[in-house]
């Protein structure tokens, strides 16, 4: 019969369900009577490591393989039972474990797999103290000394592992058990010490950090210390460091547990309180190196190597020093709480989707990761207990593996999404755990690089509760917070539930990484957290990652400089400026040919008014195609002047693409030469300044006085485009005057600056050397054709005429020996990127600058290079906004890689 009480309990019906209520109680720690069959394992406390306990005690009780997924997918006993009645029945065709059993000690023993790990490591990285364990426990209460002594010799006794030690015999690693051996319990007394609460608290934290720095020999036994610091007569700390190679994380409850066990037999004169353990981790060794065939090894190969297959990514965290050319270990650790209302967030959702709060706490990091670096692959590494056998459960000692997470978060995937697939691969990784990280590595043997770990570069750990703290009579045990020395990976974040919240810890490389920078990302992913809860069902890539002071910044204080200048004139005007104060100056050089100021804006002038009979005006677009020559200038001054806008023809362009340009652009005006009239539809008026040069020279050379604004139309460039097509970009008045003002301040240009014309009108970098020139008052010499060309007759002409500030793109500069040219100031350099080795040789003698910006802003950004590293973009000019963003025009994280807006 069912018996079902009021309040919807039902206990169990048969002999599996009744043993399945046993294990629920022992593992979740809940009285039997309590735990009814339609009761759900993770709304009682489960989550995965318990679901691992289960699988290990149905291992020792039905000697069967059950896996973690079948706890996952039948979260009830009354479910489980039937599915594990199901396997049961299926014996034959499913996996049955062989019993973990004792045998026979020889002198030498082999290594677990992942004890070969840290036996390699160790070789690798000598004498480090990167796998030390450092843990810490608060003792209240008053203690008996001796009886801690004794209990803490009594686990070393009843634990092989914790008298072992490793030596190489015939090349090979092999572990040797100690016999008999007492391991002192240091005891450092601070009650006699005239120290205050707070110094001792220092004390107490400086020999932590000491002993944590400390390398163990892993020939030379014990392989842990213990120091007890008595604080007063009711308070004791517990200090203890612990080799990984003989301890894991699972084995910290147990260690405790049992010592506390020893202590309070002892204590009441009992000689032995635990039950002998019928296995020891030495026999785990050996029962894996059986159990762990070929055959299940190429299964699970194949499984990591189907998840892993294509390139695998470097994750781009933007640091703040150049990663090492061999990665190092040095570190340090942040650490934040994050609030309980949050968490308790977490677990409401977790209940919504039916997820652990580890897989929640995995999808929330690897979605912050694709978010804080823009990267849509993110390769996470994990350590998972491992401990799925039978037999195994209460044994200290290192049975840890390491397993990779790979999410993706491409396709706009929202944060419900990413769970999902992360519950998913996290059920597949359980089933694939068995088999060694480094045979996948080998399997499937990504590009090594010494800079970084392979696989992935970041951790992420999540402390699970196994068993309460040992709860004594007028006696407490609390766990201190101890950090972890140096740093295995670029971050390592660790997280566990303490009673104020969720503690999170963020292990980093301090050669990688400032601390300023990690508290940034960790402040950024707790704003993460509760904005993933607020809207799941989000693209993730939408979502709010920064801070305020990061937004404030990058918003406000690095961007949109207002500048002092003009804001209400034109560009002709400024140029007008230069003419009344510096009429009789030279203004323009071409070969044997100038032109004073004066004489230039009278030329400009008249065209200006032959123009306006053409009906050219505000927002009226005339091309350009001249070769180089005072003409050149003239044309492009005289459009200006006439109020409209200015389109460039380079003759070195191949026809097609002129063609393209003329019919995008609707030019009706082309001001050009006779020679290069023979392709030009004849629909288009063209105008040759030499030959119409009479008729232009009977117009007024008075300034004309149409009124242009800053908003009309300066100039239109076109770019190569992405569509295969040229692209025409719009300049407007303001941002030419705005842009030309900026450069004149930053290059150090005046009435007696001479310089260049180098780049083709069909560059925005000719914007400078035409327009700033000729607004500073300096003078501008036109290069000719055969001018340009490095490295000789480009050395010729700026020797020749002095010239004091050339904008040159980096090949031109690497061409040239910049110690030749005395007289050159102001260098510079934009087009590509410009190298570190190009920009130190300049730089020693000139003020050198390297420029940057898309032909749709000109130049955006300016960096006065000061010598040190590869050349930066720098900041941008005044009242020029830059942003970076990602694909969904969302504000990146300082430092990280996005598109420039």
């Amino acid at each position: 019969s069912i018996i079902q009480t009021n309040d919807g309990y039902i206990a169990p019906r048969n002999r599996v369900e009744q043993k399945m209520v046993e294990i629920w109680s022992e593992v979740l720690g809940i009285d039997s009577s309590a735990i009814g069959i339609n009761d759900n394992f993770f709304e009682l406390g489960g989550h995965s490591l318990l679901a691992t306990k289960i699988t290990s005690r149905l291992g020792v009780d039905f000697s069967i393989l059950v896996q973690i997924r079948d706890i996952f997918e039948y979260p009830t006993i009354k479910h489980f039972s039937k599915r594990l009645t199901f396997l049961l029945g299926k014996t034959g065709e499913i996996d049955v474990f062989t019993p973990l059993q004792s045998v026979k000690r020889e002198q030498y023993e082999p290594l677990s797999f992942a004890q070969q790990r840290l036996w390699i490591m160790d070789k690798i990285v000598t004498n480090s103290a990167l796998y030390n364990v450092p843990i810490a426990w608060r003792l209240k209460g008053k203690w008996n000394i001796d009886m801690l002594k004794k209990g803490y010799n009594a686990i070393i006794h009843r634990h092989e592992i914790l008298r072992t030690v490793f030596h190489e015999v015939e090349g090979k690693p092999v572990q040797i058990v100690q016999q008999d051996i007492t391991v002192p319990l240091s005891v450092i007394d601070l009650r006699y010490l005239s120290l205050s609460p707070e110094d001792k608290t220092s004390k107490i934290e400086n020999i932590s950090k000491i002993e944590a720095k400390k390398p163990f020999d892993l020939s030379q036994g014990p392989l842990l210390r213990t120091h007890l610091i008595i604080m007063d007569n009711k308070e004791l700390v517990l200090l203890c460091t612990i080799h990984h190679i003989i301890f894991d994380r699972w084995s910290l409850d147990t260690f405790i547990n049992e010592w506390m066990s020893f202590y309070q037999a002892f204590l009441e004169n009992e000689t032995e309180k635990l039950p002998p353990l019928p296995v020891q981790y030495i026999d785990f060794t050996k029962w894996q190196k059986s159990w762990l065939t070929e055959d299940i090894i190429q299964k699970q190969i194949a499984y990591w190597g189907k998840e892993l297959r294509g390139l695998l990514p470097i994750l781009e965290l933007p640091l703040d020093y150049p990663r090492p050319i061999i990665q190092s270990y040095n570190g340090d650790t942040y650490q934040i709480v994050i609030p309980n209302k949050l968490l308790e967030k977490i677990k409401v959702f977790n209940s919504k989707e039916g997820v652990t709060l580890f897989a929640t706490l995995l999808a929330s990091y690897q979605g912050f990761l694709s978010r804080y670096t823009n990267q849509k692959d993110i390769l996470v590494g994990s350590p998972i207990a491992n401990r799925n056998y039978p037999g195994v459960e209460d044994l200290i000692g290192f049975f840890a593996n390491t397993v990779v997470y790979r999410a993706d978060c491409s396709n706009n995937i929202t944060f419900k999404e990413l769970v999902q697939q992360i519950k998913k691969k996290m059920l597949d990784a359980q089933e694939n755990q068995d088999v060694p990280f480094e045979k996948v590595i080998e399997a499937i043997q990504p590009e090594r690089d010494m800079s970084y770990s392979p696989l992935f570069q970041t951790m992420f750990v999540f402390h699970n509760q196994l068993k309460e703290l040992p709860k004594l009579l007028d006696h407490s045990v609390e766990k201190i917070p101890r950090h972890m020395n140096g740093a295995k990976f670029d971050i390592t974040i660790a997280m566990e539930e303490i009673p104020t919240g969720l503690q999170v810890d963020f292990e980093y490389n301090t050669d990688l990484f400032k601390v300023s920078t990690i508290k940034r990302m960790a402040q950024s992913f707790e704003i993460w957290l509760d904005e993933i809860l607020q809207f799941p069902e989000e693209p993730i890539e939408n979502l709010r990652i920064l801070t305020k002071n990061e937004e404030k910044q990058l918003l406000h204080e690095w961007t949109n400089i207002e500048g002092n200048y003009q804001k209400d004139v034109v560009i002709q005007e400024l140029f007008e400026q230069q003419v009344i104060q510096n009429p009789d100056s030279v203004a323009l050089v071409y070969k044997d040919q100038q032109l004073t100021y004066k004489e230039l804006n009278e030329k400009v002038n008249q065209l200006a008014f032959y123009l306006q009979k053409r009906n050219i005006g505000p927002e009226s677009m005339v091309g350009v195609y001249i070769e180089r020559s005072l003409e050149m200038i003239v044309s492009i001054l005289g459009i200006i002047k006439a109020g409209g806008a200015y389109v460039p023809l380079d003759p070195a362009y191949p026809t097609k693409r002129l063609e393209y340009i003329l019919k995008d652009a609707n030019i009706q005006v082309l001001l050009t030469q006779s020679h290069l009239t023979q392709w030009i539809p004849k629909e288009i008026d063209c105008i040759d300044i030499k030959e119409h040069e009479m008729n232009i020279s009977r117009e007024k050379n008075i300034n004309p006085t149409i009124e242009v604004k800053p908003d009309n139309l300066a100039y239109v460039i076109y770019t190569s485009g992405s569509t295969g097509n040229p692209k025409g970009v719009l300049y407007e008045q303001k941002g030419l005057c705005n842009f030309i003002n900026a450069s004149i301040n930053f290059t150090k240009l005046n009435t007696g600056s001479k310089v260049v014309q180098f780049s083709s009108i069909a560059f925005d970098v000719s914007l400078y050397d035409i327009f700033a020139t000729l607004v500073s008052g300096g003078t501008l010499y036109v290069c000719g054709q055969q001018d340009i060309m490095p490295v000789e007759p480009l050395t010729q002409f700026l020797l020749e005429k002095k010239i004091t500030h050339a904008f040159l793109p980096p090949t031109v500069l690497n061409l040239l020996d910049e110690s030749k040219f005395e007289e050159l100031q102001t260098v510079i350099s934009a087009g590509s990127v410009c190298s570190e080795q190009v920009a130190k040789r300049w730089v020693k003698n000139h003020l050198f600058i390297n420029a940057y910006g898309p032909t749709e802003a000109s130049v955006a950004t300016i960096d006065i290079y000061s010598g040190k590293g590869t050349p930066p973009i720098g900041r941008s000019i005044p009242n020029v906004e830059v942003y970076v963003l990602n694909e969904a025009k969302k504000l990146v994280p300082i430092g990280t890689v996005g598109e420039l807006y």
